[in-house]
């Protein structure tokens, strides 16, 4: 999937990840490549990828957020964060 984590400064990461970890506000989501279209608030917490072809290895930095939003929609997932 195409992901792009954005703060109202800049673009923090944008890329292709087979898997994004957010921490929503009632726990951890997990979405994975071709995800079904959903909508979610993020909470304080850090953002885990896994890039594509390394299943299972969190090998890129995680994302540390306060709080956000989360659109994933015909294969993209758009992160706003503070």
């Amino acid at each position: 999937m195409r992901i792009s984590v954005l703060d109202a400064q800049h673009t923090i990461f944008q890329g292709a990840v087979w898997e994004a970890v957010l921490p929503a506000t009632d726990g951890e989501l997990s979405i994975l490549d071709d995800h079904e279209s959903i909508f979610v608030a993020l909470g304080k917490g850090l953002i885990r990828l896994v890039p594509m072809g390394k299943t299972g290895t969190h090998n890129l930095k995680p994302i540390r957020v306060h709080r956000g939003l989360a659109r994933m929609r015909n294969n993209e997932l758009i992160i706003l964060v503070e």
